[in-house]
Parts: C-alpha cells; structure tokens; sequence
C-alpha cells in the first residue's frame, strides 16, 4: 500500500483482501514482549466543577495527585464494605477503623450545600426577570 492519502473504505479493502488471501501477517516483524503481571485499568468518573474542587483540594492537602486520592478513597469503601459481616457488623481493623473515620470526618466537613429545590430555582428565576 502507497503513502498517498487513501480513503477509509480503501484501506479496509487493502486489509479485508490480505486476509482473505491468508497474507494478513506476511511482513510483519516478531518481537519480544512481556505483558505486566499486574495489568492497570483505567475508568472514567464524572465529577461535577464542584465535587472535582473539593477532591482536588483534600488531595492537595494530602500531598496527593487527584488520581491517587480517588483510587484511595474508592478502595477504601471497598475494603470497608467488603468487612461487613453476615451480620451487617463492620469488622475493621484499628487502623483501618481510624482510616476511615478520617475519611467521614473529611466527607462531612467538605460536604457540599444542598441544591435548592427546582421550585426554588423557578421562583428565583421568575423573580430576576420580573
């Protein structure tokens, strides 16, 4: 296949016919690779203007990048919800135990207000316009 500019619908044809005449790896280079044991995955998390300042401000004053504040905190629920017993008793260790109540103290200071109502919102808006 040429440099030249080729549309989409060109190069699938180029390809589709390659395989089909069993030539799909004819010229390509073997190399060596190794995959990680253990392999990262990424997710994407959508945070408010509001929710994304105040993670990145509690990150901060941990010294942390944003990213490795919300793995922490993510996996922290997790191991707290994955003690909880048949019982419905949290079973934590003491130093997870006060791990966590630093993370509900931080949750409820940096809670953020209430929206108001959408009927609150209406009269205001109805009120500015009037």
């Amino acid at each position: 296949m040429s440099s030249e500019f080729v549309s989409d619908e060109e190069i699938r044809e180029y390809y589709d016919a390659k395989r089909r005449k069993g030539e799909e790896m004819k010229g390509l280079v073997p190399v060596k690779a190794t995959v990680a044991k253990d392999v990262g995955w990424v997710f994407s998390v959508r945070f408010t203007d509001a929710e994304l300042s105040t993670i990145e401000s509690s990150a901060g004053l941990k010294g942390m990048k944003t990213g490795a504040f919300i793995r922490e905190a993510a996996l922290l629920a997790a191991a707290a919800d994955a003690a909880i017993s048949s019982t419905g008793k949290v079973e934590l260790a003491p130093s997870e135990q006060e791990t966590l109540f630093h993370a509900l103290r931080q949750a409820i200071v940096t809670k953020p207000e209430t929206k108001p109502s959408r009927r609150t919102r209406r009269s205001n808006t109805a009120a500015h316009k009037a």
